[in-house]
Formats: structure tokens, sequence, C-alpha cells
């Protein structure tokens, strides 16, 4: 795991583990800015599921699904990622906010509970907490072998969501955790720093409504021109302007002499005064995002995503 990642162990280890030169030249996590581990703050209550005791928490939910999203888009496959929970009520939350994203619909996961995770470890790790209640009840954070097994499964990138007001006000071991996070430059807030591949510009996400005009990227518009000749219209983003269907009408003219009647992403070119129809040779959609470190050409394929 990253040094930084390892030192919120030391509550735990008393400043026994000592970091392999092999951990230290791994890349940051992309979109991110450096900010490789972070624990989003929040004071929205739990819940508990209609079928069972076990307790969820909506507010994570949702707000991991939309951070999910936005590290896809940033060239990050899924099977990179894994959540984990402590409770499996929250699993079962978590599935179902991911499968309502459409761009997910085919996509496969690693939601986890901890107890299930032991032994196992991945490139990212986003950690959801899900208590949070006036009375102080942390539950299962409270076991020390669990929370030992949550905060060393990550290699490269470890996220946590929670309510660390409650949670280490109730528990010396998440008090030291937090301690830790604290230190400058703190890696702990009720905003989550995001920075966008593009233009380096810094965006704090204070909940699940803040990535509502996020695209992976920051709030400005891109501006860039496209292959075909137009502007992109999007807000800022990482991926491959190949991947989006421009809805421009189409600036080609014909033999006939007369403009494209189509759209730009159309297959045909169509001269509506001639009623003529030509076949012309058009870039095809990709799902591929782009490469973080060479943004010209797209990198691999991530699920079956598709973004419009």
């Amino acid at each position: 795991m990253r040094p930084e990642i390892r030192e919120i162990l030391n509550p735990i280890y008393s400043d026994q583990l000592k970091d392999h030169e092999s951990v230290l030249g791994r890349d940051h996590v992309q979109g991110m800015g450096g900010v490789n581990l972070y624990w989003h703050c929040h004071s929205a209550d739990e819940d508990t599921m209609q079928d069972s005791p076990s307790k969820c928490n909506l507010f994570e939910a949702e707000s991991i699904a939309k951070f999910v999203e936005y590290l896809v888009l940033n060239n990050i496959p899924t099977d990179k990622i894994t959540i984990l929970t402590f409770y499996t009520g929250q699993k079962q939350l978590l599935w179902k906010t991911l499968r309502r994203n459409t761009n997910f619909r085919f996509t496969l996961f690693k939601i986890a509970t901890v107890d299930s995770y032991q032994g196992e470890e991945n490139d990212i790790i986003i950690l959801s907490l899900v208590r949070s209640n006036p009375h102080g009840n942390i539950g299962f954070l409270a076991n020390e072998n669990r929370v030992c097994v949550a905060l060393s499964r990550a290699q490269r990138g470890f996220y946590i969501f929670g309510n660390a007001a409650m949670v280490t006000r109730a528990d010396k071991l998440w008090w030291d955790v937090g301690s830790v996070l604290n230190q400058a430059p703190a890696k702990i807030g009720y905003t989550l720093p995001l920075t966008c591949h593009r233009h380096k510009q810094r965006t704090l996400i204070e909940g699940p409504n803040s990535w509502d005009d996020i695209s992976g990227g920051c709030r400005q518009f891109c501006k860039e021109q496209m292959g075909c000749g137009h502007e992109c219209p999007l807000r800022c983003h990482p991926f491959a302007h190949e991947q989006y269907r421009c809805i421009d009408p189409c600036r080609r003219i014909l033999a006939c002499g007369h403009p494209c009647s189509n759209l730009c992403y159309e297959d045909e070119c169509v001269c509506a005064a001639c009623n003529l129809t030509t076949r012309v040779d058009k870039v095809k959609l990709s799902a591929a995002p782009l490469d973080e470190d060479n943004p010209g050409t797209p990198d691999q394929a991530v699920g079956s995503i598709a973004w419009q």
C-alpha cells in the first residue's frame, strides 16, 4: 500500500510497519490531483433495510455511486475498484444504487462486506462506514479486527465515506485514525476534492447533488474543437471526443454543392434539396476513456459504458 495509507494503520501497529521500496513509486489515482487518501465526512442519518435489521445509509450509497462513475470516466477499470462496508444492508443498497445508473447497466462491481474481504486487496478501496445516529452507536465499527481489515486493503487509493464526528467520538481507534488524517495536509473533510485532467481545476464535492454537472472533469465547458470541426459543447471531460455523438448539423458540402442536412454523428449525408443520400466514413463511437497520460488516444474499454 502507499505510505500515506500505511500511516492510518500506525495506531493499530504502533509504528512497526515499514514501507517497501516497491510501493514508493505507485501512480496517483486519476482525477484526484494527488489525493490518494481521504475521509469524506457527512452527518446524514443511517437507516434500516426494510426486509432485514441490517443498517444502511442512502447518502453514502448515492455519493459512492457518483464517485465510482467519476473514477471510471477517468480510466480506472471497475475491476480495480472495491467497495467495502461493514453491513450487508449497505452492500445491497450499493448494488441497487449503482444499477440505477444506465451507464452501469451491464457492468460488474466488486462490493463486499469487510468480513468477507480478509486476505484480499485492490488498487482502489472505497469504505462505507454507514453508522450515523444521535446515540453514538457504531456497532461493528467498534471491532478492532474488522477495522484493521477495512483500513488495510487498498494498494493505490483509499476513500472513506462516513460520519467522522460521531465515529471518532465513539471509539478511540477511530479517533486516532481521524487524527492521522487531520495532520497537514488534511485528508479529511466535508468536501471531497477532485482535480480534472484537462484544466487541473479543483472541484469540491459536498454530496450526491454536487456531482450533477460533473462528467469526469470540472465544471468548466470544454470548448475544444472536435475532429468533426464543431466546438465541444460538454463540460470538462477526460474521455476522447470520438466518444461523443455530435448533434450539430453536419458541415460537409456534398458533390452537388449543397450542405448535408443530417446531424453530424449520423452515418449518412443527405441533401434535402436534391433528395440524395451518400454513405460516408464517419468515426465510430468507442466506450474507452482516455489514458490519463496520453489524452489523444483511448486506452481500453471499461465495462460496457457508452457516454452520449
